[in-house]
């Protein structure tokens, strides 16, 4: 069932931290490349998107094709990474991917990363938000599952607070600055950082 997006994650900003990998005697790592994103040829079977990140954050941004259900693993052979601006507080370019999207503000103007979408299928993604403010640096991981409108202009805005990480996605089509920007319902997804993945998408244990 959709909801209204704008979806504060239950998931808490936690440590960046990294777990050395092992693997058993005589077995082979496998290493996954993950392909950046195409854009489909544009078209009367896609839409157009625009990502932009609060300044101050970094975003690994993947797409998956539509899977069923609302739990969702994120396996990297599934996905493609979209060429997002990276945002941060020292080193802040303008995004170079842009295909003639209106424009809501200045800010996304500058820093916003536009694509085509297709529109036959629902579409799965993906944002691995993470913060660096010199004191602290946290991660937040979000999903979420939508279905794009053939011809329509989109933008999805990625936030970090103190404590969440909050995701609006927003039809701009014929945007018109004097109207409020008209946010679209989505389908948020359970991703393993969040505290219902135990108890709702992990297949309970039989007892012997």
């Amino acid at each position: 069932m959709r909801i209204l997006f704008y979806l504060a994650v239950l998931s808490s900003l936690v440590a960046c931290s990294t777990t050395p990998s092992s693997t058993a005697p005589n077995s082979k790592a496998v290493a996954f490349t993950v392909p950046t994103y195409i854009d489909p040829p544009s078209g009367p079977d896609t839409a157009r998107l625009r990502v932009v990140v609060q300044e101050g954050l970094l975003d690994v941004a993947m797409v998956y094709p539509d899977k069923p259900g609302l739990c969702f693993e994120g396996k990297t052979q599934d996905a493609q990474m979209l060429p997002v601006h990276l945002n941060t507080t020292i080193w802040r370019p303008q995004a170079k991917k842009k295909i003639g999207m209106p424009f809501v503000d200045e800010y996304s103007k500058l820093y916003g990363a536009e694509f085509y979408v297709s529109t036959k299928s629902p579409i799965i993604l993906t944002n691995n938000l993470i913060k660096n403010n010199y004191y602290t640096i946290g991660t937040c991981f979000t999903g979420l599952k939508f279905q794009f409108e053939a011809g329509k202009d989109y933008q999805i805005m990625l936030k970090v607070n103190d404590k969440t990480c909050s995701s609006e996605m927003t039809d701009i089509t014929d945007f018109n600055p004097a109207e409020k920007l008209k946010i679209v319902s989505v389908t948020p997804l359970i991703l393993p950082n969040n505290p219902f993945w135990k108890s709702l998408c992990q297949t309970p244990k039989s007892i012997d």
